[in-house]
């Protein structure tokens, strides 16, 4: 799966190529593995991304619809092992919307037939779009800071310091911290 994943998916062809191929992969483990198996997940999230490479360049319906299946599945396995601010969630529901909004724009009908349950009508679909690009948008909210905290390595006395990076890339020394307290 991996060494499929370290495919460049820009290009047209190995990405078609490499959904092809995680495809076949997949229906060949589906039925020796859990759905919600680590590996069928990292499958899954590879197709997404090769899908998203794909559509970046030209409209293919068939692909959007891989691109919402596959997000879908990820979403469903990651709940059971990210927390909810985990970034990778918000990256997968970001592709999850950007296939619902294709879809939308381009098959409607085929949406709602492909996912009756949850995307099945226009209000439902649209919905969900919005709320996934909302979720996504805050996010990768909490991961924008100012500036990041650096802790250095503790010294031979057991302190350590906080160092401050700014916006600017510049390191700011703070004050050491004892955290022999601990010990």
């Amino acid at each position: 799966v991996d060494c499929l994943a370290a495919r460049p998916t820009s290009n047209p062809c190995v990405a078609l190529d490499t959904m092809a191929a995680l495809n076949k992969l997949r229906s060949e483990l589906s039925p020796l593995l859990h759905p919600r198996h680590l590996v069928i997940c990292r499958m899954n999230r590879v197709i997404a991304q090769a899908a998203r490479g794909l559509l970046s360049g030209t409209f293919n319906v068939e692909v959007a619809e891989e691109l919402v299946r596959a997000s879908r599945e990820v979403r469903l396995t990651q709940r059971l092992f990210l927390p909810g601010s985990h970034y990778h969630v918000a990256d997968v529901a970001e592709d999850l919307a950007v296939g619902i909004a294709l879809l939308l724009a381009n098959d409607r009908a085929r949406l709602f037939r492909t996912f009756p349950e949850d995307l099945g009508t226009f209000s439902l679909a649209t919905g969900a779009e919005a709320a996934l690009r909302k979720e996504a948008a805050s996010i990768r909210e909490l991961y924008v800071e100012e500036s990041f905290r650096v802790l250095s390595p503790p010294s031979a006395d057991g302190a350590q310091t906080t160092s401050l990076i700014t916006p600017e890339g510049q390191l700011q020394a703070s004050a050491p911290e004892d955290w022999s307290i601990f010990d």
